[in-house]
């Protein structure tokens, strides 16, 4: 499920995502995703689901969430 986190600056969520292509970031970011917290509770259908993002930004996404676990 999406939670959505528009309280945590713009900038601290770029930062987070800085591994990630700025066409990611910038969509992540404008729908409230704002920490690899949320992305790791989210279901790939529900990634899916934010305006634009397409499998191939869902793919580069949960590679870099394995990295950030880690």
């Amino acid at each position: 499920m999406l939670t959505y986190d528009f309280t945590t600056p713009a900038g601290v969520a770029r930062e987070r995502f800085a591994h990630l292509s700025t066409r990611v970031v910038n969509i992540l970011v404008r729908k409230g995703q704002r920490s690899w917290d949320q992305i790791a509770r989210s279901s790939d259908e529900d990634l899916l689901t934010l305006e634009r993002l397409v499998a191939g930004a869902l793919s580069e996404i949960r590679t870099e969430q394995r990295v950030q676990v880690l």
